[in-house]
């Protein structure tokens, strides 16, 4: 099950985008209080690939394609509302559909962190 969660480190990424969906769970981000033990801090969503994608569709109007060319896996997308917008990744291969996956969606959060700032 847990490979069906992006990781961690783009968890937050992705709720300091503004990802504020419903998920199944949370991971529990803990900050140390010295020796009188921890407390809880900020809760993190445990985000599903399907949800980041989605999101990132729907609320920066990205759409990406990953896929498989002689047994080597890409991705590159586009701006939705506009023919600009158009990222194409297809010098980088991959070798598994999971690497693909994780390199599209860094790529997708520096694109909007890029675009905020």
């Amino acid at each position: 099950m847990k490979k069906q969660f992006t990781p961690y480190e783009m968890s937050v990424k992705l709720k300091e985008l503004g990802f504020n969906e419903k998920c199944f769970d949370v991971y529990s981000d803990v900050k140390s209080v010295g020796m009188f033990g921890n407390s809880p801090r900020d809760r993190t969503p445990k985000i599903l690939w399907q949800q980041a994608f989605d999101w990132i569709r729907i609320n920066k109007n990205i759409q990406i394609h990953i896929f498989i060319f002689d047994n080597e896996w890409y991705f590159n997308g586009r701006n939705i509302k506009s023919d600009s917008g158009y990222f194409d990744e297809s010098n980088n291969k991959y070798p598994t559909y999971e690497e693909a996956r994780l390199a599209c969606l860094e790529k997708l959060i520096e694109i909007v962190e890029n675009k905020k700032g």
